[in-house]
């Protein structure tokens, strides 16, 4: 597919334990922990969010968003995907 990325898509999710905070997908992969404090929750659902902000950027990108390109191409994505 033209302009596809190669990152695991999401949804990403954060999973919540007594002693960690988890980032990845559904439980079965997890891409990172944190403490389970403010930041980390924060930190985590930041994370969590990249496939949706990456999938936007990337739509920007197409549609002629030069600064959306620039954005996209610092994560491996060149429009001529």
């Amino acid at each position: 597919m033209e302009n596809e990325t190669k990152h695991t898509p999401g949804p990403w999710v954060v999973l919540e334990t007594a002693n960690l905070i988890h980032v990845g997908l559904d439980g079965r992969l997890t891409f990172g922990s944190f403490s389970p404090s403010d930041k980390g929750r924060a930190n985590a659902r930041l994370i969590a969010a990249c496939p949706t902000m990456a999938d936007y950027v990337i739509k920007k990108a197409v549609e002629g968003d030069k600064d959306a390109e620039t954005i996209a191409r610092s994560f491996g994505w060149s429009p001529e995907r």
